[in-house]
């Protein structure tokens, strides 16, 4: 999903949203290994206000910021905070919702 003119609480507050959302659904899961119910995994880059970064970079950071969200497994949301990954913070939705 691109957020367009959106900054970084902005979109965290999206995608937990959405997580929130499919979560609530209880769809079950059987194959899972992480959660009995189908969840969402989301990786958000921000280069909202940065000179030069271009939409290939951001989507690149987004990529690999979901990668990592999917590799913590249960409904991960890890955010780049700028378009490198060493600058990173993770959020996890309980895996009881």
């Amino acid at each position: 999903m691109l957020l367009q003119d959106t900054d970084l609480p902005a979109a965290e507050k999206i995608a937990q949203r959405l997580r929130e959302a499919v979560a609530a659904l209880g769809i079950p899961h059987a194959r899972s290994v992480a959660a009995g119910h189908v969840t969402v995994s989301v990786g958000v880059a921000s280069g909202w206000g940065q000179e030069g970064v271009s939409p290939q970079v951001l989507v690149k950071a987004a990529d690999g910021a979901l990668g990592e969200a999917r590799g913590g497994g249960d409904g991960g949301c890890l955010l780049y905070t700028s378009p490198s990954p060493r600058d990173k913070r993770q959020s996890r939705m309980p895996s009881s919702a």
